[in-house]
């Protein structure tokens, strides 16, 4: 699994987590926002008639009960997992390599 694989995995998590939330929220929606997070309260405020108030209440909501950076950090721990296996794969390798030596 690769670095951007995992950022992926934990941006389709919480993406989908929000399209469940907003429905009318499409994909190209998403594409638009780019992580900007005012734009994306913005477009919730437009798609479902709420006031900057609500809009702002309502984001909140969602952060707090879906917790992105626990997310996040579940994609963390992926990537140091992974890291740590490529690293014992070196390691190993290196072993190999360092026996078929002496052993010539």
């Amino acid at each position: 699994m690769t670095n951007k694989d995992i950022v992926q995995g934990v941006w389709s998590e919480i993406k989908g987590k929000a399209m469940q939330q907003w429905s009318k929220l499409t994909n190209d929606d998403f594409t638009e926002f780019k992580g900007n997070w005012e734009e994306f309260k913005g477009k919730i405020q437009k798609l479902y008639g709420y006031t900057k108030e609500q809009a702002e209440s309502e984001f909140s909501k969602f952060m707090n009960q879906n917790n992105p950076t626990a997310t996040l950090n579940k994609g963390a721990e992926k990537l140091n997992d992974s890291i740590d296996q490529g690293t014992e794969k070196l390691f190993s390798k290196k072993a190999d390599i360092a026996s078929d030596i002496k052993a010539s």
